[in-house]
């Protein structure tokens, strides 16, 4: 009996060792190490946010993942990114989703119709939040994709920098623009001559005179140097731009239940807040920068700006709801949806 009770001792405190040894492991296990892939420089203040988004997210799940940046187009392309993601040759990514890929997101081009709602990326950010987890057909474009939306927000509204000013539309004629999306439709409808590139080969075709000037972002101009290469700035800005942030699905369906649900629960709402105030306070202070570098800024308004609005109509909305038409989808109803959550939100 004795024997026997000492080789139950001894069994007991075998287990005992081994799921010490097993708790152990996975406490000092390695994170999960997420490639994200990111067209801009680590300096812009959107760059910033999303930075202080990953540091959150890490701490937030118990550093079960670690994000390891790939800024500056040094892992995939801007236009590349989703791609390269669903691929698996990054596990995220940042994009201007909607404006490289048209003909993957028709229906969500109307976020990015100009004239759409004011040039409040706050409530553009948190508008179009609601209407992905409220409206059923933006919600399917979405996962018909393949890859895990993980948060979407605006940025500063697109304005323009010319090398010519601008002050009213006929000055657009024959002007060499970088423009994507709906803004290249209207340009080409106003007699300019739109080029599609992304913002990160634009510096060097300003600089050469391949381009007379570019749509733009306040907060960008300064570190990307568009300040060296034009005059004017046009303003107001007239389009909202919604960048996503993605994940690879197989990735995502590899992590634990609780990083899931932040992901899934929290993750957006905290990179809409982080990203919101990174604009907010960087406004003024690109402003600042740019009159410090000699650029001009043309305001747009009055009876002029009611000529730029009207000329979008038919250009632009028109198009889209057609389009929409086409497939079935009722697009005037998104728009009329955009418009109330849209003033919910307005600041």
């Amino acid at each position: 009996m004795k024997a026997k009770k000492r080789l139950s001792t001894i069994g007991i405190g075998v287990l005992f060792a081994v799921a010490l040894f097993f708790i152990s492991s996975v406490a000092m296990a390695d994170p999960i190490a997420l490639k994200y892939s990111d067209p801009s420089p680590p300096t812009p203040a959107r760059a910033k946010a999303v930075k202080a988004w990953g540091d959150w997210l890490e701490k937030e799940t118990g550093n079960e993942i670690k994000i390891e940046y790939y800024w500056s187009n040094s892992l995939a392309k801007a236009k590349d990114n989703i791609n390269a993601t669903k691929g698996g040759i990054a596990d995220m990514c940042m994009n201007s989703s909607f404006g490289y890929h048209k003909a993957v997101f028709p229906i969500w081009q109307f976020s990015e119709l100009l004239m759409l709602g004011g040039a409040d990326w706050g409530a553009h950010s948190r508008t179009v939040k609601e209407l992905y987890e409220t409206v059923p057909v933006l919600k399917k474009e979405i996962d018909k994709t393949g890859l895990k939306l993980v948060a979407m927000f605006g940025i500063h509204p697109t304005m323009f920098m010319t090398k010519k000013p601008v002050h009213k539309l006929e000055d657009f004629k024959g002007m060499r623009i970088r423009a994507i999306g709906s803004m290249a439709d209207w340009l080409k409808s106003i007699d300019a001559t739109p080029t599609g590139m992304t913002i990160y080969e634009t510096y060097e075709a300003l600089q050469k005179g391949l381009l007379d000037g570019t749509q733009s972002y306040m907060y960008i101009n300064a570190p990307m140097k568009m300040n060296e290469v034009t005059k004017y700035g046009i303003l107001p800005g007239i389009q909202n731009i919604t960048m996503s942030v993605w994940m690879n699905k197989k990735v995502y369906k590899k992590l634990s239940a609780k990083t899931k649900k932040i992901i899934d629960e929290q993750a957006w709402d905290k990179a809409n807040d982080l990203v919101i105030a990174a604009w907010d306070a960087d406004y003024d202070k690109s402003v600042a920068a740019g009159k410090a570098a000699g650029i001009e800024f043309i305001t747009i308004e009055g009876a002029e700006m009611a000529r730029w609005k009207e000329s979008v109509q038919g250009s632009v909305h028109e198009k889209w709801l057609s389009n929409m038409k086409e497939k079935g989808v009722d697009g005037q109803a998104i728009l009329d949806k955009y418009a109330e959550i849209y003033k919910k939100y307005q600041r």
